[in-house]
């Protein structure tokens, strides 16, 4: 290699190369710790806000029995606010999104598309960061009272069960209604190699039914 060929390898070959480098680690591993950073900042964002301003000025319903008939409901858009998580022994106020992509779990719980809503009888799966707006669950204990109140009903869950799973083996109930909460565990580490989650299962006690949804309480 010549002398010529040697500047060209040392000033732009290299630079390239460590840029390429860093481009990969930043995509393999450092966006997981910028996106948590943005995370908390978000949440310490809201938290800083006025009482009831995480809502997005949604009304949530005070109906807490009975029967609403499916055709009367407002169905939930992906990526939008429509209920919110209240835990008040440990004083936790969660706003719950329709979606768990990145972007909603930066400003709330985000439920699974997959799993079913208030009131149908079904499983409601919600995920949320442990470093922000699910930390609270960290004192969480079995027999606490979890409310999910939404545009249509209040609903009150009792946690019945806390587990603690590797990666995401659990399966959802098909014959009663639940909210399942969950996290990444051990609460507060920062470590991307976390392959566990603890697992909060919440039988209903009360709140409507929509039609054809599991009248019976849990």
């Amino acid at each position: 290699m010549g002398h010529k060929e040697q500047r060209i390898f040392r000033y732009i070959w290299i630079p390239l190369s460590i840029a390429a480098i860093g481009l990969v680690l930043y995509f393999l591993v450092g966006r997981l710790f910028t996106d948590n950073i943005a995370a908390q900042i978000k949440y310490v964002m809201v938290q800083g806000e006025p009482e009831n301003s995480s809502s997005e000025g949604i009304k949530f319903s005070e109906v807490t029995e009975g029967e609403i008939e499916e055709p009367e409901i407002i169905m939930p858009s992906a990526g939008k606010q429509y209920g919110e998580i209240r835990c008040d022994r440990i004083s936790m106020t969660v706003p719950l999104y329709y979606g768990d992509t990145d972007e909603v779990l930066s400003m709330g719980a985000g439920q699974s598309l997959l799993s079913g809503l208030p009131g149908q009888g079904k499983t409601i799966l919600a995920g949320g960061h442990d470093t922000t707006f699910f930390a609270p669950l960290a004192d969480v204990s079995v027999g606490d009272s979890i409310v999910l109140a939404c545009t249509y009903g209040t609903f009150e869950y009792k946690v019945s069960q806390i587990d603690i799973i590797d990666g995401a083996d659990y399966e959802i109930s098909e014959d009663k209604e639940q909210l399942v909460l969950y996290t990444c565990y051990p609460f507060g580490k920062t470590d991307m190699n976390r392959t566990k989650k603890i697992v909060y299962i919440c039988d209903k006690v009360s709140g409507p039914v929509i039609g054809g949804g599991d009248s019976e309480q849990q």
